[in-house]
């Protein structure tokens, strides 16, 4: 995944989202929650934007940053009306 990070942006940006979706549910952070949602979303019009060209070159990226982007979790809000501030 790092490698194709390095020729696609969308896959750095699905891996972004990944980790700040790890920070939000670890740390309660609704900043980092708000981060994920911001990268899985330029991660998936990324995504698409390749998809319209598929080739065989950026199969593998499309696919590594569509299961990257599945373990994302949007809408945090919900998670986080009984916090305590």
């Amino acid at each position: 995944m790092f490698q194709l990070a390095n020729s696609f942006d969308f896959v750095a940006y699905a891996l972004v989202a990944a980790s700040a979706t790890r920070l939000a549910t670890i740390s309660k952070s609704e900043e980092a929650a708000q981060d994920a949602e911001k990268y899985s979303a330029m991660a998936i019009k990324g995504m698409l934007a390749a998809f319209q060209a598929l080739t065989e070159e950026n199969a593998e990226a499309i696919l590594g940053a569509a299961l990257s982007c599945s373990f994302t979790v949007s809408n945090y809000g919900m998670q986080f009306e009984g916090k305590n501030n």
